[in-house]
């Protein structure tokens, strides 16, 4: 419903050549209320004052079409000018209202591949002030041929602007959650060490065990909205692994089982230039790497659910934990 909507707005819109801007009210009439709830909000700079943390730009939905149209909108400080950026290129300017609040229609297609989406707003007589974090945004390439949509299609990922944290994931090709009943490994976040954050999502308020290559990683809970993050105490070896995310009861009992294979790629190119962004995808899988710096990567796998990777939660795993941890 939701490509549907972008799809029949993007027609509307596609007469006029700039960028166009919605209010808070007519994007819920789009999307409903679900889809504009507020994201978790970003961690602000170590340095930064309280002043500065309040008119940080944030991003609250980014929805990109198949063809790269689409609708981003968020927050920054009321009746702040909101400058929208697609790697170095201008994708519109926008007002905030009185609450802060904007939203952004674009009809100029983004181009295939991968494109950091960034922030700046900035209010009458200050200085700008940048988002701290972006959203990496994958539009496949286009062919003629018929495409499932599970297989293709768009991904966009929000993220640190300094690479460090965890990545949410906010549009992807694969609507798969249901094979599981919500259970979803969605992200992890790794660098060229191998030091990782773990994300998805599974039942609100339910725990969740993971298992590398057999051997248990610890527990996430899962939070009001459903979402859990787990971060390894040591990091993750490069080479081929297989995660294996158990949904448990609070006796222990095991409801809902997926196993997801994955490759950690630590192959750095450091020919790149700072700030590029290079995508790789398989089947169900897409790996997002960003150069911070020189000797600094950050690299995102991204996950969908496929039939075959959920598993019989009665089957007991070598080294699978059996009672509380």
């Amino acid at each position: 419903m939701i490509a549907v909507a972008l799809l029949v707005v993007a027609a509307l819109w596609s007469v006029v050549a700039p960028p166009r801007q919605l209010s808070w009210l007519d994007l819920e009439s789009i999307l409903g209320p679900e889809e504009t709830a507020p994201l978790p909000a970003p961690a602000a700079p170590e340095d930064a004052t309280p002043a500065a943390v309040a008119t940080h730009p944030s991003f609250d939905v980014v929805r990109v079409t198949r063809g790269g149209t689409g609708l981003i909108a968020g927050r920054a400080a009321p009746f702040a000018e909101v400058e929208i950026m697609a790697g170095s290129a201008v994708l519109g300017r926008v007002t905030t209202d009185r609450r802060g609040e904007w939203v952004l229609i674009f009809d100029q297609p983004l181009s295939p591949g991968g494109v950091e989406i960034s922030l700046t707003s900035r209010l009458p007589g200050k200085e700008a002030v940048a988002s701290t974090e972006i959203a990496v945004v994958v539009v496949p390439e286009k062919t003629q041929a018929f495409v499932d949509p599970s297989d293709e299609g768009v991904v966009v990922v929000l993220t640190p602007r300094d690479g460090k944290g965890r990545s949410l994931v906010l549009q992807r090709p694969a609507s798969s959650a249901d094979l599981a009943d919500g259970l979803m490994l969605d992200a992890i976040d790794y660098d060229q060490t191998g030091a990782a954050v773990l994300s998805g999502r599974a039942a609100a308020r339910a725990e969740v065990r993971l298992y590398l290559d057999d051997a248990y990683l610890g527990t996430g809970m899962t939070s009001d909205s459903g979402r859990w993050i787990y971060t390894p105490a040591a990091p993750l070896a490069a080479g081929e692994h297989i995660a294996r995310l158990d949904q448990v009861t609070g006796e222990g009992k095991v409801q809902q089982r997926i196993e997801i294979a994955f490759n950690l790629d630590l192959a750095a190119d450091a020919a790149r230039a700072e700030g590029s962004v290079v995508i790789r995808s398989g089947v169900n899988q897409w790996l997002v790497s960003r150069k911070l710096s020189p000797g600094d990567f950050h690299y995102i796998a991204v996950f969908g659910v496929h039939k075959d990777q959920v598993k019989d939660p009665d089957v007991v795993y070598p080294g699978q934990v059996t009672n509380q941890p």
